[in-house]
């Protein structure tokens, strides 16, 4: 039996938005860009809102951070 796989989706707005519909999300919610995380440019993302999906890169110095964590 093959294990399961994620795919990758393209970090779009509208991609993201259509993707959660089609599993079942809200029709009323969407995903939006937010391009900081200063007071400024947060006051530029619509309210209300429900979560923050974080995209970065998976770099060899994250997997360190991550198995320090994990070790305590």
């Amino acid at each position: 039996m093959d294990s399961p796989r994620w795919l990758p989706l393209e970090s779009n707005p509208e991609v993201m938005t259509t993707f959660l519909n089609r599993l079942g999300m809200k029709p009323t919610w969407q995903f939006g860009d937010v391009y900081g995380l200063d007071p400024e440019l947060l006051c530029m993302v619509p309210r209300p809102v429900c979560a923050v999906l974080l995209l970065f890169p998976i770099t060899e110095k994250y997997e360190a951070f991550k198995q320090r964590r994990k070790q305590g």
